[in-house]
């Protein structure tokens, strides 16, 4: 390794660790290669505490199974029965905010889809999605999602507009409920991509 790699907590070093990170990888001590994307760890760590959360489940007195939350780069509900179903995808890029002498404010948008099959049933599980998307927001909105994977995030907003798929409800006969969160990190500039 050269002088200058980045280590994972953002500083510059010269002496070899089990884990450091160059030119867009990071190389773990055994020796594999992975790629390093904020936007990526972010998305995962969505996931992980969705699937750590205590969500009712349709079933009384259950919670939803882990296996049931899925991360995808466009979400598909179609092959994910049985229902529910929580996804978690990217709806839009990056945006750049304000920025400071050598680093730059960062925000990355997060969509969470929560898929019933109601056939077109108003009232069934009406109540049970509105929980589950005030369990949510009450998660994410305002908070650090996770300090030792994601340390450069500071802020997170609640992005939702929609509450319901019309489409989806009428054509599909599923209830397809979407909230949205944008995650801002203060990234150092100049990182090699």
């Amino acid at each position: 390794m050269s002088l200058g790699a980045y280590w994972k907590d953002g500083s510059v070093g010269g002496y070899w660790t089990p884990e450091f990170w160059t030119a867009g990888y990071w190389y773990e001590g055994d020796g594999t290669v992975t790629y390093d994307s904020v936007y990526w760890r972010i998305l995962t760590a969505v996931q992980v505490a969705l699937q750590g959360m205590s969500l009712p489940h349709i079933q009384p007195l259950s919670l939803l199974p882990a296996g049931r939350v899925h991360l995808e780069k466009v979400p598909q509900w179609r092959d994910k029965q049985p229902y529910p179903v929580i996804i978690v995808y990217p709806p839009k890029g990056e945006s750049v905010g304000g920025v400071v002498n050598a680093r730059d404010d960062i925000t990355y948008a997060v969509g969470i889809l929560f898929v019933y099959a109601d056939e077109q049933q108003q009232a069934d599980n009406y109540q049970l999605e509105m929980r589950w998307r005030q369990m949510i927001r009450r998660r994410f909105n305002q908070k650090r999602i996770d300090t030792v994977n994601v340390p450069e995030q500071f802020n997170c907003e609640n992005d939702s507009n929609t509450v319901f798929d019309t489409a989806a409800f009428h054509v599909q006969g599923l209830s397809v409920s979407r909230l949205g969160f944008v995650f801002t990190t203060r990234e150092v500039r100049d990182h090699s991509a």
